[in-house]
């Protein structure tokens, strides 16, 4: 894949977001025009910022079966389902953890939290949308912008620590408020398989498994009925179990991250 500077691809990902959304207000405002979902948005935009980043790094067929021959070579299932599994606990951890701390001192605004539905699809083909976006072209699009781009030009100036803590502290504010500490440590992870292994095709696979494990918890919840179900009160008892799951789950997901930075240290010190 051709260099892509950072200044370039901050155009292409904030040019490319304005021109969609210009793009959707004119739509909206025209007679046979409706305003889309924000589901519908972040597929046209995600691809969109996908198509044009592509096409400025001259990724080609031959390029694609090259990395992906590689990635069967080099691969190893055992430590990708570790990043993964990292990634949930700390996660879902952190997440509880987050809600039973803020319940204590402000329970409307963990209420707040556990009602936001931003992004909740509320029809079938939002949902066939949604699940193309998180396994899909989320993945390839953000490790190519945070590891391909972000991380490496970093890296080739600063040791790997600053690099992939500053690339993921980015990559972590996209996320929801309660999914982003678990961001941030999955960013860091990503950086390591990407230095380690020299092929985003093995963060993309990693970053692709956790989003489809999100995916199917919403599916499920979808034709359940409770995604959109409000919670209008948080118990004692409730505030409890988010504080004795949320510490014993981000500790084991501590574990397993501590052990995979301790496994891969040599790639923290080399740039």
């Amino acid at each position: 894949m051709k260099e892509i500077k950072i200044w370039k691809m901050a155009l292409i990902w904030f040019g490319t977001t304005f021109l969609v959304s210009l793009g959707e207000i004119l739509y909206s405002l025209s007679s046979f025009g409706m305003a889309l979902s924000n589901i519908q948005f972040a597929f046209i935009m995600f691809l969109s910022i996908l198509v044009i980043t592509l096409i400025s790094g001259k990724v080609n067929s031959n390029l694609l079966k090259e990395r992906f021959y590689n990635f069967k070579k080099v691969s190893n299932t055992k430590e990708i389902l570790k990043v993964v599994c990292t990634q949930i606990f700390l996660s879902f951890g952190l997440a509880n953890l987050s809600i039973g701390i803020l319940a204590i001192a402000n329970q409307n605004k963990a209420l707040e939290l556990l009602n936001d539905s931003w992004g909740n699809p509320t029809n079938f083909m939002d949902l066939i949308l949604l699940l193309i976006v998180l396994v899909i072209l989320a993945p390839i699009l953000e490790e190519i912008v945070f590891r391909r781009v972000l991380f490496k030009r970093l890296n080739m100036r600063f040791s790997f620590i600053f690099s992939s803590i500053v690339s993921s502290l980015i990559f972590g504010l996209g996320h929801e408020t309660l999914g982003m500490l678990g961001a941030i440590a999955f960013g860091i992870a990503c950086c390591v398989l990407y230095k380690k292994y020299n092929n985003l095709v093995v963060s993309i696979s990693v970053h692709s498994l956790n989003n489809l494990f999100a995916g199917i918890f919403i599916a499920i919840s979808y034709f359940a009925g409770t995604l959109n179900i409000k919670v209008t009160n948080i118990t004692n008892l409730e505030i409890a179990f988010y504080l004795i799951s949320g510490g014993l789950v981000t500790l084991i997901g501590l574990v397993i991250f501590i052990k995979f930075i301790i496994k891969n240290k040599k790639y923290l010190v080399s740039n």
